[in-house]
């Protein structure tokens, strides 16, 4: 009888502490997984890939939007200032955010750390939003100096955006070239006249041939590289067509390099903040390294931009995508092969990264960071309503 008590009072405390008491069964199933019912495993649609992909939940809206890697974290941005974060390893959603980017024009989306608190900003016609990755809620705006405000197609180029801004200067664009200030607003300094540009082939040192019929060019879209010691900027012709690049040193207030682009593509700049990235067309892939100032000149067109064959983050490692269905359209991307490659070996086969296993699914690399890449898995109506994107870690 005592025993009995015994028990009944150790049943008594255990309820009064708020504890469960489980089925045994049920001890076997850990916290972090999901229980579904038959109706729910029978609704979930088996993706045609192999390769190791996580299905981002909730995913409708991020085609198109500026992807952001931080750790497991991938931030992504949409023109409108909408936010999306997930987790790259399990795919869940972690929030919805709206920066407060007003009817501002939003130039450019970019990782910046140099601003305590924050880990990438918003550039704007009027001033740059801070925000940080981990925090949805915090952000911080502040004005260009002296108030500058610049708007979408007021120089005819706005692929690398009018300016650039860190913690002690300012660079922009004006009629007369490429204006650098201190971040107070203080120093102006014209450091590229467009005027020196009348005499192009001594800038453009790899140009022979005579481009006068394109006169006046100009130097546009200045961005901060290499810490902040050099300029880059694109040259661009009369009719704003881009047609070369230069890198500016700031301290020896000298040129490092100038190149004439033989055909009319946008050069891709800052990598990594060390290289300035020149693109004929398919043709080649040309990376100028602002460091080391070297330019290495690779036989294929890798640029990601140009085609959804080809996704670098460093331009140094390249995942190669095939699409293997005998159709000569570019727009079909049915039967994709994707693998990993280095810039020095686009041919390389011999590391299989992911693949699509029907022949109706339209799929591509939409988006790519240090570590992981986006891939999107096109609906069989419209490729353009994406039926899942995904993350996948293509590098430790």
């Amino acid at each position: 009888m005592k025993k009995i008590l015994s028990v009944l009072l150790i049943l008594l405390l255990f309820c009064s502490c708020g504890a469960e008491i489980k089925n045994p069964e049920e001890e076997n199933i850990s916290s972090g997984d999901a229980v579904l019912s038959e109706e729910e495993e029978g609704q979930k649609e088996i993706l045609p890939l192999e390769g190791d992909c996580i299905t981002l939940e909730d995913s409708e809206g991020l085609l198109w939007a500026k992807a952001m890697e931080f750790g497991k974290t991938i931030v992504f941005v949409n023109d409108d200032g909408t936010i999306n974060a997930y987790n790259a390893e399990s795919g869940e959603k972690l929030y919805t955010a709206l920066a407060s980017t007003g009817e501002e024009n939003i130039f450019r989306i970019e990782k910046y750390e140099e601003k305590d608190g924050f880990d990438y900003r918003i550039l704007l016609g009027n001033g740059v939003l801070y925000r940080n990755s981990a925090e949805p809620e915090k952000e911080f705006f502040t004005a260009l100096p002296g108030g500058t405000v610049f708007s979408k197609g007021m120089f005819g180029n706005d692929d690398q955006s009018c300016y650039d801004i860190n913690e002690k200067a300012f660079v922009y664009a004006c009629e007369d070239g490429i204006m650098l200030v201190d971040v107070n607003g203080n120093n102006a300094k014209l450091v590229l006249d467009n005027k020196i540009l009348e005499n192009f082939k001594e800038i453009m040192t790899n140009c022979e041939y005579d481009v006068s019929a394109l006169a006046p060019f100009e130097f546009r879209s200045p961005r901060f590289i290499l810490g902040g010691t050099k300029i880059a900027a694109t040259v661009v012709t009369w009719e704003n067509i881009d047609n070369g690049f230069v890198v500016y040193d700031i301290e020896s207030e000298s040129i490092d390099i100038g190149r004439w682009i033989p055909e009319p593509w946008s050069p891709y700049y800052t990598v990594c903040d060390r290289y300035v990235v020149e693109c004929g067309s398919w043709v080649y892939t040309g990376i100028y390294d602002a460091e080391a100032k070297t330019f290495t000149q690779y036989k294929e067109g890798f640029n990601s931009g140009f085609s959804y064959n080809y996704a670098t983050y460093d331009f140094q490692n390249v995942i190669v995508v095939d699409y293997d269905n005998g159709n000569d359209d570019p727009m079909d991307y049915t039967m994709m092969r994707a693998y990993l490659c280095t810039a020095k070996n686009l041919d390389d086969r011999s590391r299989p990264f992911i693949s699509v296993t029907d022949d109706t699914t339209e799929c591509w690399v939409e988006a790519i960071g240090e570590k992981y890449a986006v891939i999107v898995l096109g609906g069989k109506e419209d490729k353009w309503i994406p039926k899942a994107v995904c993350a996948v870690k293509y590098s430790e």
